[in-house]
């Protein structure tokens, strides 16, 4: 009898268990075709096709290898012909430099209006007088003594014409000729000191000090002030020998008046220069050879171009083939320059540059790498790795556009 009343609640509890474990069974299948490749999202219930599920995985990879593979800004390098400039560093002097000394002694007469620092003065002009009166008595018996002893030697040569004697006598004496002499010789040298009380500018040029006033007592040899010439500065530049390598011979720069543009270091002030000459020995110090700049009547220049000014010199050089141009950002503190290869991954070269420009330097690539144009990077880190995958994205104006046009062949 208990038997037969358990048997309904039994079977009642094993068909729940039943009904549970189908419901269960139903909604992992119903989530597992859901979720599975091929099908698209929203659960339409229709697969994708084989080709279409192999491309959205593609893309997704293809999008995440971009946004990790770094971009780098590169400029288009192409090897061309450029006229190498060489740059170097002087001091402008004036071609002559003098300083005013007294031959004799005495007092300041008169001073001349333009002799004062910053006045321009001519060749001749006197500068300062001294008091002359006894020079001027000096120069006068000087110059009787001389015609006595004129009168003399000439009386001597008569008589012995008179005497009927033939040749010459055997002492110059007869002829008063040392006396003569003599007298010549004291006669200039009182011309000569008569003229000396009056101090000249020896050629054309600007006085830059003085040191005398009217009434100042000077003895011969005393430093009266100075003056420098007007017809031009000379700047020396010094240059190394991979410097003259890049530039005609100094023959041929000189003789063709080759231009060289100046400029004030201080003020950035520019003038036109041209060569000179060049010097024929190295400094024993620098074992550099200067090459000697002339800038032509630099104080009728406008800004005139002051003796002592420091100067830098740009000199044009030879024509070269081959070299890349490229921004001084391009090359690393190690010496590197940085390009992409033909796989899209980076490499680098060793290399100096040949010479420059403003902010671009010119500089003469490996062989293999002159077929074509190259992908170099403009501001490169040291920390890049050679091999390393990296997109290139290219300037949009060089800022050497003008430049890279310049002297190509």
């Amino acid at each position: 009898m208990s038997s037969l009343a358990r048997s309904p609640f039994t079977i009642f509890a094993a068909s729940l268990v039943l009904f549970a474990l189908v419901l269960f069974f139903n909604f992992g299948t119903s989530g597992a075709r859901e979720n599975s490749p091929g099908r698209p999202p929203g659960g339409t219930g229709k697969p994708l096709p084989a080709n279409t599920a192999a491309a959205t995985a593609g893309n997704d990879t293809k999008a995440t290898t971009q946004s990790t593979t770094p971009s780098v800004k590169v400029r288009k390098a192409l090897p061309l012909s450029y006229q190498a400039q060489v740059t170097g560093h002087g001091g402008a002097m004036a071609h002559y430099q003098l300083t005013l000394n007294s031959r004799v002694t005495g007092q300041v007469r008169s001073v001349a209006e333009d002799f004062e620092v910053g006045r321009h003065v001519e060749q001749g002009q006197v500068l300062l007088s001294l008091e002359n009166s006894g020079y001027k008595a000096s120069l006068a018996t000087a110059e009787l003594a001389y015609q006595q002893a004129q009168r003399e030697a000439e009386q001597a040569h008569t008589e012995w014409a008179a005497s009927g004697l033939e040749g010459e006598p055997e002492s110059p004496l007869v002829f008063y000729e040392p006396q003569l002499q003599e007298a010549q010789a004291n006669y200039e040298a009182a011309v000569a000191n008569y003229k000396d009380t009056e101090v000249k500018a020896a050629f054309d040029g600007v006085i830059t000090s003085r040191m005398v006033s009217p009434g100042s007592y000077i003895t011969a040899g005393i430093e009266l002030g100075e003056v420098v010439s007007r017809d031009r500065v000379e700047i020396s530049v010094p240059l190394a020998s991979n410097e003259w390598a890049l530039l005609p011979t100094p023959s041929e720069m000189a003789s063709a008046n080759w231009a060289v543009t100046v400029r004030d270091v201080e003020t950035g002030e520019q003038w036109q220069g041209r060569v000179l000459r060049a010097q024929s020995q190295l400094d024993a110090a620098t074992r550099q050879r200067s090459l000697i700049v002339a800038v032509d009547k630099p104080f009728d220049q406008a800004p005139a171009l002051l003796p002592g000014t420091f100067m830098e010199a740009q000199v044009p050089g030879r024509t070269l083939e081959g070299l890349w141009a490229l921004p001084s950002s391009s090359l690393t503190q190690r010496g590197k320059i940085w390009y992409i290869d033909a796989e899209d991954t980076l490499r680098n070269f060793d290399t100096s540059p040949v010479f420059a420009k403003a902010n671009t330097i010119y500089i003469r690539p490996p062989q293999d790498l002159t077929r074509g144009p190259q992908k170099v990077l403009i501001s490169p880190m040291n920390s890049y790795v050679e091999g390393t995958f990296v997109q290139a994205q290219y300037e949009q104006q060089p800022d050497n556009a003008e430049v890279q046009h310049e002297g190509r062949s």
